[in-house]
């Protein structure tokens, strides 16, 4: 008996629909996965129970995901918390209840230079790659903005009333009048050079260094009375200052301490590990993150090592009596005691993303990249 070769066809038609129908449930599926994804806490209960952490609040800020939008930024200004999107988006969240209270496009935004500053009574300025935008805090509208005469490549600094504090991407440091037009004051030019570490303001003088490794003191408002020193690396990271010091991480692996009025620096301490951080300042003690390496706290004062490294350690995020709360490489949270630096405990995110430094309360503030943010707040003192 012959064997029948013959094999049953599917027609066309019907493949085409199944093709249809498989690209139909996958795109379901993505949605739902998506939707449990975004009521999925970035804190979950059990672990906030173990890690004596409460999750105050979370709030989805409703990114578009049909042109591909997701979260680039976050900060912890005044009374708000603004988060910058991949389009271009402002969204500011109520700190106290994350309730949304505005969201802002602003066409060619440059997340790297765009952290708003307060400037007055419900106002703020923000930043883009060619322009500042002051906005309204309750409503987000534009009350005025101004073409900048250079690519800014720091957060500005603004001193009421006098100056505005910009490093350019072009080869300046500029001080622009306080409000549009911004006319400028006086510039400190370094020829190929740039400036992306953000300036610090300490015994009237405003404190900047350059790419190249070139450290300035001047009198804000006039640009005199200055001193310039060479350091043996560049500066990237944001300065800081106590009531007497100005600290400069720098890149040959040297914090520098250095007295805002003379350039002379009292102390250096060398640091294994990449010095693109700033220096946190806790009381007398200085805390400093080392890329690759981890966190140090220093003496203020002599630049003595109290402690670390404490590996793993990405960001200092809050603090609540003597406990530190850091976040790590991989987005989750240890919890470190300022005194000894032990790790006393951690706690396990569900993809935390950013988190904004948070100098005022003792309040977490994480965002996840699509757009989950939330306020984490400790239970109880250590």
């Amino acid at each position: 008996m012959k064997r029948s070769n013959a094999r049953s066809v599917m027609p066309r038609w019907f493949s085409g629909v199944a093709c249809i129908a498989v690209v139909l449930l996958a795109s379901a599926v993505c949605r739902a996965a998506t939707g449990k994804a975004y009521a999925v806490p970035l804190l979950s209960r059990a672990t906030s129970s173990a890690a004596n952490l409460q999750l105050r609040w979370q709030t989805p800020i409703g990114l578009s995901s049909s042109n591909r939008d997701h979260v680039v930024n976050l900060w912890h200004v005044g009374d708000m918390v603004y988060v910058l999107t991949s389009k271009s988006y402002i969204v500011a969240i109520d700190a106290s209840n994350g309730t949304v209270r505005w969201t802002r496009q602003i066409h060619g935004m440059n997340a790297a230079i765009s952290r708003p500053v307060v400037s007055g009574p419900h106002q703020i300025i923000v930043l883009s790659s060619s322009a500042a935008h002051y906005l309204n805090t309750r409503t987000g509208a534009t009350q005025t903005q101004a073409k900048l005469p250079f690519p800014p490549g720091t957060y500005p600094v603004l001193i009421p009333g006098s100056r505005l504090l910009i490093g350019s991407l072009n080869e300046g440091f500029n001080a622009l009048s306080a409000v549009p037009p911004f006319f400028p004051e006086w510039t400190e030019d370094s020829p190929g050079d740039s400036y992306i570490s953000t300036p610090v303001v300490a015994s009237s003088t405003v404190i900047f260094g350059s790419r190249l490794g070139y450290l300035w003191g001047r009198i804000p408002t006039d640009g005199n009375h200055g001193w310039k020193r060479t350091l043996e690396g560049g500066i990237r990271a944001p300065l800081t200052a106590n009531d007497s010091l100005a600290f400069v991480p720098c890149l040959d692996n040297n914090l520098y301490a250095v007295d805002p009025q003379s350039g002379v620096s009292p102390w250096v301490r060398h640091l294994p590990g990449i010095l693109a951080h700033r220096a946190g300042i806790s009381g007398k003690k200085l805390l400093i993150i080392t890329g690759g390496k981890g966190l140090f706290s220093l003496n203020s004062s002599n630049g003595k090592i109290l402690w670390g490294p404490v590996p793993g350690v990405a960001r200092i995020v809050a603090r609540k009596g003597a406990t530190i709360y850091a976040s790590t490489v991989s987005g989750n949270l240890k919890m470190i005691n300022i005194g000894s630096g032990r790790v006393t405990d951690s706690a396990v995110l569900n993809g935390a993303k950013f988190f904004a430094y948070n100098a005022t309360t003792p309040t977490i503030f994480v965002a996840s990249k699509y757009g989950r943010v939330a306020a984490i707040k400790p239970r109880r003192q250590w």
